[in-house]
């Protein structure tokens, strides 16, 4: 079992350049094609219980919406956008499924923290 990308690199924010070079892109590649693998056999409730025994930073929130629900997929992009429709929608959702809420979301994805 692969460790999710927010634990194996724990200081890297979910749209760091550490994903597009060196250590962090051989991992992210390597973990999507894993978890492409796995999940393909993981229901919902699978997919929760891994996601369970990584707790997350919230600023990931919207990277294992995206696990969980792979469906949303195009939404996902939307999630950014604070007035679209589906944002609340989704994070509601994934909140019910004891995920990080919006506000919790959007507070640690923009936390001074992950500056470099």
């Amino acid at each position: 079992m692969m460790e999710p990308p927010w634990v194996k690199f724990p200081q890297a924010h979910p749209i760091s350049i550490a994903w597009r070079m060196g250590a962090g892109e051989d991992y992210i590649h390597t973990f999507h094609a894993w978890w492409r693998d796995h999940a393909a056999d993981l229901d919902e409730t699978g997919r929760l219980a891994y996601l369970a025994q990584w707790p997350m930073p919230p600023a990931w929130a919207h990277i294992a919406i995206e696990m969980v629900w792979p469906g949303l997929s195009e939404a996902i992009d939307m999630i950014f956008d604070p007035d679209h429709p589906s944002r609340a929608r989704i994070f509601a959702k994934a909140q019910a499924a004891g995920l990080p809420s919006e506000a919790a979301w959007w507070a640690d994805f923009n936390d001074e923290r992950w500056k470099p």
